[in-house]
């Protein structure tokens, strides 16, 4: 636990300075978080896309990962699924999921992950840093 929150700080540590950019992951009020993952958003005016830094990231050997749901309307096994009466959603399909799911389908589209795992050093934390620094020096 304390080295995955140790790995989690260093990474909002990284990221901080390019908050314009993203959304960054805070634990909620109250909350004692052992970190699996460090989220990253990417914000709606931002000048690239998450496959292009996650494109970046994955070219120099770091890893990343979508997130594992996101808008589930848009899985291939909702494609038919019609939302009958459910809250304020009449006859809703997948197709216009975006209106309906707008944070549901930010995450889809928009969000990210590196990992937090305990066996992640310090010397590879430095280099996710030299390679994120030279994503945003690259824009």
């Amino acid at each position: 636990t304390r080295k995955r929150k140790e790995n989690f700080n260093v990474l909002y540590n990284i990221f901080e300075k390019y908050n314009k950019y993203f959304i960054l992951p805070k634990a909620t009020r109250k909350s004692d978080v052992n970190w699996f993952a460090f989220s990253l958003t990417i914000r709606d005016e931002c000048p690239f896309k998450r496959n292009d830094i996650c494109t970046y990231l994955e070219k120099n050997l770091i890893q990343t990962r979508t997130m594992f749901g996101g808008c589930l309307v848009f899985q291939p096994g909702y494609k038919n699924v019609k939302w009958m009466d459910y809250s304020l959603m009449e006859n809703i399909g997948s197709n216009n999921a975006k209106e309906l799911f707008p944070v549901a389908t930010k995450v889809t589209t928009d969000c990210f992950f590196l990992g937090c795992s305990p066996v992640i050093t310090t010397e590879q934390l430095d280099y996710v840093k030299e390679i994120v620094d030279e994503f945003f020096k690259s824009l």
